[in-house]
């Protein structure tokens, strides 16, 4: 099939959740199927990112994401039915590109990644389209709402509001809808029960994200895009609430944030120096190889937290919240630690930092369930299942 392929940010390199999703996802389809890639771009070095996506994609296009006219646009519209997650995506531009490819080159299939994007596609009645919504956006917004009690919080829930209802109508406008989890998928269901979804997880690449042999350190991880509302929030948490007690039995214990665009916040916990703030990583690798456990405590976000799948693959043992399981097909006590409050999570945290052998074992069975259910080849054939149901 020709397949075009419409993505929010240039997916290269692939160091954040919806990029490393693209990118990934157009390896596989690429394996099968005549791919072309439009998305916006916002930083990132476009040559070098085009080069390394013809490897997959015979036509590949990046519009500028002009932000000053995003914010404007948001600042005018702000009280239309329109969420303004979709309002700030909108550019003429872009759709301008959509148009013009769609009318000059032959496609049998759409595949829009995330709502952002579906607005662009939806005057196009004749081609069949899937959305690849990943998760329930409005779920995201409430959960924010609920612990982010700033001077933004009415806009939050306005815009909750508002999305959960865009979320149900625009689906009306796609063959297929994909999520990344049952939870996700259920959330929505109970929106609107004839709703043609489907789960489609997120990967890991199994070859890249291996375990080494170096050196263990004292070294408790966390790692995430930490200009993100629910990577702050899980960072602040655990630093509060969770590794006062972690320390108290563990003096030489140290808490490394790994991860670009830290807030003020975040750099605020960089005074404490038993915390290590490194800003952007290149190559996360050598962090994930040193730390002794993985923490992924979050109490905001939704979807699948990639993070989890990536220390999975490296064998380290990863502790989480209810939160920060969603999506994950892992046994508590036995792929993952799964703790409810402070307490519990330090006890966890302590007993791994303590029992080498504990470590050992569940890193090993972590990284036995990614190889089971989370490679992006795997991924790739679900994907591929679903594509040719459109076709029948």
């Amino acid at each position: 099939m020709n397949i075009l392929y419409l993505g929010l940010r240039m997916p290269y390199p692939p160091h954040r959740g919806d990029r490393i999703r693209t990118f990934n996802l157009l390896k596989q389809i690429s394996q099968r199927h005549t791919v072309s890639l439009i998305a916006f771009h916002d930083e990132g070095d476009i040559p070098e990112a085009t080069q390394a996506l013809k490897s997959y994609c015979e036509f590949v296009r990046f519009i500028p994401l002009r932000r000053h006219r995003a914010r404007l646009r948001c600042a005018l519209f702000g009280w239309s039915r329109t969420p303004l997650q979709v309002r700030y995506w909108y550019d003429p531009v872009m759709q301008e590109a959509v148009d013009q490819f769609l009318v000059h080159h032959p496609c049998e299939l759409i595949h829009t990644h995330l709502l952002r994007m579906a607005q662009y596609v939806i005057r196009f009645r004749h081609i069949p389209k899937v959305l690849d919504l990943c998760d329930v956006l409005s779920l995201n917004l409430l959960r924010r709402a609920q612990l982010d009690r700033g001077f933004l919080w009415p806009l939050l829930k306005l815009e909750a509001h508002r999305v959960e209802k865009y979320e149900i109508e625009i689906m009306q406008h796609f063959c297929k809808g994909i999520l990344v989890s049952e939870v996700e998928r259920s959330i929505l269901h109970q929106r609107d029960p004839t709703l043609p979804l489907h789960v489609v997880p997120m990967g890991v690449d199994l070859e890249y994200f291996r375990s080494m042999d170096v050196e263990k350190r004292s070294d408790i991880l966390f790692t995430g895009t930490m200009d993100y509302f629910p990577n702050i929030d899980a960072a602040c948490y655990f630093h509060h609430e969770i590794f006062p007690q972690v320390k108290r039995a563990i003096p030489e214990a140290r808490f490394v944030i790994a991860g670009s665009n830290p807030s003020p916040k975040l750099q605020q916990l960089a005074q404490d120096p038993s915390v290590c703030l490194t800003g952007y990583v290149a190559d996360m690798c050598p962090y994930f190889a040193q730390a002794s456990v993985f923490v992924s405590p979050m109490r905001a976000g939704s979807g699948m937290q990639t993070k989890n799948l990536e220390a999975m693959a490296m064998r380290l043992p990863v502790v989480t919240t209810p939160i920060g399981l969603e999506g994950l097909d892992a046994v508590p006590g036995r792929d993952i630690l799964l703790a409810t409050n402070p307490d519990e999570y330090a006890k966890y945290v302590i007993a791994l930092l303590q029992d080498p052998e504990f470590r050992q074992q569940i890193g090993d069975r972590g990284r036995e369930l990614v190889e089971q259910r989370y490679s992006w080849e795997k991924i790739g054939q679900t994907l591929e299942t679903l594509y040719q149901e459109n076709n029948r």
